[in-house]
C-alpha cells in the first residue's frame, strides 16, 4: 500500500502536503519505536539500513514537494479556471451568490468564498442543484426566473466557449435586469443591476 501511495505521490501533485506530513510522521515514529526495542545480534546493521531508507524517502518527498511548489503545481486548478474574472470581481467588490459553470465552482470556493458563493462545483454533492443547473442550461426561459428568485443569484459566470452554455448566455444578454460586466473571450460574467 505504501509503495502504491508513494508512486502516486511522486507522479502526481494532489495531496502532496498531506502525504508528506503523514508519512514523515509515520516513518520517524516507526524508527523511534524500533530503536526503543532491544535488537537481537546481527540486526543492528538492519536498523541502520532502515534509517537510511527512511531518510532517503523523506528526502525524496521533500524534493518532490519543493519541485511542485516551484513549478506552480502546489494548488492545482483546471486550465479553464476563471482567474481573471474572479480577480475582476474582487477588485470591483462584487459579491454574492453565483450561478456558475460547474467546473468553476471549486476555484470559486477556494479563491472567492465567502464573498462569492457558487451554486455548483465539479463534485455535484447536491444532486438537486446539479439537476437544476442542467435544466437552467438547457431551457433558461422556462426555469431561470424561478431559480433566480429561489437562490437569489446576483452574479452569473459562464464559460463562453462551452456550447452547452449558449442558450443561457443568449438568454442573459436579453435580460434588462442583468448586465455583462466581464468578458475575456473565455469567461463571461453578468451582474444583476442594482446589486453589489
Amino acid at each position: 500500500m505504501f509503495t502504491l501511495a508513494a508512486f502516486i505521490f511522486f507522479c502526481g501533485v494532489r495531496g502532496i502536503v498531506f502525504f508528506t506530513i503523514v508519512n514523515i510522521y509515520m516513518l520517524t515514529e516507526s524508527l523511534a519505536q524500533r530503536d526503543r526495542t532491544s535488537a537481537p545480534k546481527g540486526e543492528n546493521l538492519s536498523r541502520v539500513w532502515d534509517k537510511v531508507v527512511c531518510l532517503l524517502v523523506i528526502a525524496l518527498m521533500a524534493v518532490r514537494l519543493s519541485m511542485s511548489v516551484r513549478e506552480g503545481h502546489f494548488l492545482v486548478f483546471p486550465n479553464n479556471a476563471p482567474v481573471a474574472a474572479v480577480k475582476y470581481l474582487n477588485d470591483h467588490n462584487v459579491k454574492g451568490r453565483v450561478f456558475n459553470t460547474d467546473t468553476y465552482g471549486g476555484y470559486l470556493i477556494w479563491v472567492g468564498y465567502p464573498h462569492l458563493r457558487p451554486f455548483v462545483d465539479g463534485r455535484q454533492l447536491n444532486q438537486g442543484h446539479y439537476f437544476q443547473y442542467i435544466s437552467l442550461l438547457s431551457n433558461p426561459s422556462a426555469y431561470w426566473a424561478a431559480a433566480e428568485q429561489e437562490f437569489n443569484f446576483n452574479i452569473v459566470m459562464l464559460e463562453s466557449s462551452d456550447k452547452t452554455h449558449k442558450k443561457l448566455l443568449d438568454y442573459m444578454k436579453g435580460q434588462l435586469s442583468w448586465e455583462a460586466i466581464f468578458d475575456d473571450g473565455h469567461c463571461v460574467v453578468f451582474k444583476k443591476r442594482g446589486t453589489t
